[in-house]
């Protein structure tokens, strides 16, 4: 998690948070979505897939692929058990979610 601080001088102000690090090239990646529960966070853009990662140790999870244009947009179904994405294609696709392994 990022925290701002207003000016200089304030640290006692920002809350110490847990902060994962996670290794993907933004340049890719067009559009991110958090799961419901915020354990997950999806990813996707010009590669036409969307990769799922694991927020808390900031591993890969699987690859959702296979759509024919650049994912544009993300989002995670209100119970967090699926995960839809559109595409420059103009078409929506919707995914169960697979299990991180």
């Amino acid at each position: 998690m990022l925290a701002l601080r207003q000016r200089a001088g304030d640290a006692s102000e920002v809350p110490s948070l847990p902060v994962t690090i996670l290794a993907f090239d933004l340049a890719y990646s067009w559009s991110m979505a958090f799961s419901p529960d915020g354990k997950m966070l999806a990813t996707g853009g010009y590669d036409k897939s969307m990769q799922l990662w694991d927020t808390t140790t900031g591993l890969p999870g699987p690859v959702y692929g296979e759509r024919i244009a650049p994912v544009v947009s993300i989002a995670f179904s209100p119970d967090g058990k699926m995960i839809a994405s559109s595409g420059e294609d103009k078409s929506i696709r919707i995914w169960g979610l697979r299990p991180f392994e």
